[in-house]
């Protein structure tokens, strides 16, 4: 695996290190309490939106594929006003640990906003993309669903598109209008998208 040779990098090597680099010193230098949501232990927006900017450039410049997924808690305002807060909080702890099951330790997964989550997902094929997609509604059914059948979940997904040179903000956009076309289409057939 490691060349005893000693070797010359190409300019795109050398860049792509330095963008590692870059990254890897972030990880390292950030407070990991001011970039962690405090009730689910996820990162947080405000983290997640630095880390994931640094990723896509580096996806961009190098053309590595990345997939990103907006999930939106079904009727959970409905949920917190029938059981109260303390309920709503227990679904997150538990929808939160279900996303760190179901996903790699090298996706980002973030607590959005109050009941919303983003995952980026870095060299993943469409197929594992998918796979990973059941896994989590599998988990979900045999778990929480059990407990609050009221409560489902709504994903949209965007891919990285080279050729436009998506950013954040782009993907975001796209993958949240394909989570509100996936809760539209669910509830035409009279159920909850993603459940």
């Amino acid at each position: 695996l490691i060349d005893p040779e000693p070797g010359v990098l190409c300019t795109h090597e050398t860049l792509l290190l330095e963008q590692l680099a870059t990254l890897l010193e972030t990880e390292l230098t950030d407070d990991v309490g001011k970039i962690t949501d405090a009730l689910t232990g996820l990162m947080d927006r405000k983290g997640f939106e630095r880390r994931a900017a640094q990723l896509l450039d580096i996806c961009n410049g190098f053309r590595l594929s990345a997939d990103l997924l907006f999930i939106d808690i079904d009727h959970f305002k409905k949920h917190n006003s029938l059981y109260g807060t303390e309920a709503g909080d227990l679904f997150l702890i538990s929808f939160s640990r279900l996303l760190n099951d179901a996903f790699r330790d090298a996706d980002l997964i973030c607590r959005f906003g109050s009941d919303e989550f983003v995952i980026l997902l870095v060299e993943r094929s469409a197929s594992e993309v998918n796979t990973m997609l059941q896994i989590m509604e599998s988990r979900f059914q045999s778990s929480l669903a059990e407990r609050r059948r009221e409560l489902g979940y709504s994903t949209g997904h965007a891919a990285l598109d080279h050729e436009t040179h998506d950013d954040l903000q782009q993907l975001l956009a796209r993958a949240d209008r394909d989570m509100y076309a996936a809760r539209a289409r669910a509830t035409a057939r009279g159920g909850i998208a993603g459940t």
